[in-house]
């Protein structure tokens, strides 16, 4: 079986009929449907992260780029949706998300392929602490 993890933004209601509607939709087509909790690493997730096919984001580009980081190691396409005041980085609003799912089951989409950089501190503490930069970097 294969799986859609949704990440929502702590402020999002998961019961708005649009939600309830895409989740219904993902499961009547055979998808295992599970959430990505917030504070969760890509270590911690491997077992879902190894059978998912996709990752809803459901808030802003802050959620976005949250999920993308989650995502990046394993390949896995994002898809965006906005419920936050500007959006710039998701490709669907609320309304749209079924139609959008439906696409994706029916491989009629295109992959945006984005730029990742991983990033290495060194301290010398010894402590070596891996990031990976989605959308920019500071240095």
């Amino acid at each position: 079986m294969t799986a859609v993890g949704l990440l929502f933004h702590r402020q999002v209601d998961r019961d708005l009929p649009a939600l309830v509607a895409a989740r219904r939709f993902l499961e009547g087509r055979g998808f295992e449907v599970w959430e990505v909790p917030r504070e969760a690493s890509p270590r911690s997730l491997a077992e879902h992260l190894g059978r998912t096919r996709l990752i809803v984001t459901l808030g802003g580009d802050g959620t976005l780029l949250y999920g993308a980081r989650l995502a990046a190691p394993r390949r896995i396409p994002v898809l965006g949706v906005n419920l936050g005041r500007l959006g710039f980085l998701t490709e669907l609003e609320l309304h749209d998300l079924v139609t959008g799912l439906e696409r994706f089951d029916a491989a009629d989409y295109w992959l945006d392929a984005r730029t990742v950089l991983q990033i290495t501190v060194d301290r010398e503490s010894k402590r070596v602490q891996r990031v990976l930069g989605v959308n920019e970097a500071v240095v």
